[in-house]
């Protein structure tokens, strides 16, 4: 602060202010910095992320999915989709397997501390089989089967799912696919982008291991509104076919987020509200001492206006500095929290550094002001007697 002191102005009697109680001055600083940053990562997290989240969706999106349509239905579904000119993932053969080993190792839920994986050992899968990986998923070890190569049985298994429940690659894993033994070694780990809404499967096999499974298909179709009327057809045409309409239940899961977001919200005001009073409980530590600083500097000639501007320069430059700190802060969180958790490109928003540091430079002044303006119409002689 020393350099900027030397300056003149108002802006060296604010430093000079905040350079005379550091103690103070670290307190208000954290307490408003951790405010801001709160209610800035609130807004990162509730604007940039789920609107990035959903800016991620393609156009025509997949929104309704197709199961158990049986094998000998799939040409009329092609025929009906082809037809009414419906965007669609194509049809994918899927069977229900459990499994029950990986490698020597029976799987037992029970065996497992953490839930996720207690859920994934206890429940059945939906076994996909393809002969070209979807466009959504990235090898990430080993590699996927070639169009071509001869016969052979094997699993390309999702990362997740593989180190939730241990699977290394390389291992062999057993399957019970209504009362058939499925077995073949992992041949490929990936990844996959979930919230594609892309047909995608945990683990997936080649088609050739599918001819002697009791298989059904599943697709994905995007239906506008003049589409709509094809749900009631595709049921009336395939009675064993169930049609999922996602939407509903992507609204729902927004505004589920939304109402989450509104009450974390209330919390971190709350916080700030709290900020703000450990910086007027802060100004009041030091209010004789400010008021027999006053009384001096208009024993000695210094005018209302110019200690005025000291005491909004002082306050002001403490919010602009716990503002960029709280700026860098909730940037740094909200660019881990994209990136770690929800898995999307990260960016830094300017918005955050211009709410930040502005709204920082507002509202503390603002406080500050109003906590320390009475000194002002206090008489020099008053508080120099009074001492």
């Amino acid at each position: 602060l020393s350099p900027l002191r030397r300056a003149g102005g108002n802006a060296a009697l604010g430093l000079a202010a905040l350079a005379r109680y550091p103690q103070l001055t670290l307190l208000q600083l954290a307490g408003f910095g951790l405010g801001i940053t709160l209610l800035l990562l609130l807004a990162v997290v509730r604007v940039d992320i789920i609107d990035t989240w959903q800016g991620s969706l393609p156009e025509q999106a997949p929104n309704h999915f197709l199961i158990n349509l049986q094998p000998e239905e799939r040409a009329a579904l092609a025929k009906l989709l082809l037809t009414r000119q419906i965007a669609n993932s194509g049809l994918y053969a899927m069977a229900r397997a459990r499994l029950v080993a990986i490698g020597d190792r029976q799987v037992d839920p029970e065996g497992y501390t953490d839930l996720r994986a207690r859920r994934l050992a206890a429940r059945e899968f939906n076994l996909g089989f393809s002969a070209d990986m979807q466009r959504d998923n990235r090898i990430q070890a080993g590699r996927w089967w070639e169009p071509g190569e001869p016969p052979q049985a094997q699993f390309s298994v999702e990362e997740g799912l593989a180190k939730s429940l241990g699977i290394q690659f390389g291992d062999t894993l057993t399957f019970d696919v209504a009362g058939q033994t499925v077995r073949a070694p992992v041949t490929s780990l990936r990844s996959v982008a979930w919230d594609s809404f892309n047909v995608n499967f945990f683990v997936v096999a080649p088609p050739q291991m599918a001819l002697d499974l009791p298989v059904t298909y599943l697709s994905s179709l995007y239906l506008d509104e003049a589409s709509e009327g094809l749900t009631l057809e595709l049921v009336q045409q395939f009675p064993a076919v169930s049609v999922i309409d996602v939407r509903p239940i992507l609204a729902q899961v927004r505004a589920i987020m939304e109402r989450g977001a509104l009450a974390v919200e209330m919390v971190f005001v709350f916080t700030l509200l709290a900020a703000a009073l450990v910086s007027v409980a802060a100004a009041q530590v030091s209010r004789d001492e400010r008021a027999r600083e006053v009384a001096i500097m208009r024993t000695l000639g210094a005018s209302r206006r110019r200690l005025l501007g000291g005491l909004l320069a002082e306050f002001g430059l403490l919010g602009l500095i716990g503002g960029l700190l709280a700026a860098g802060l909730a940037s740094v969180s909200g660019y881990v929290i994209a990136v770690e958790l929800f898995e999307l490109p990260g960016r830094v928003s300017p918005d955050v550094w211009w709410l930040g540091i502005g709204g920082g430079t507002l509202v503390v002044g603002l406080v500050g002001w109003l906590a320390t303006r009475r000194l002002l119409g206090v008489p020099p002689l008053q508080v120099l007697n009074s001492d």
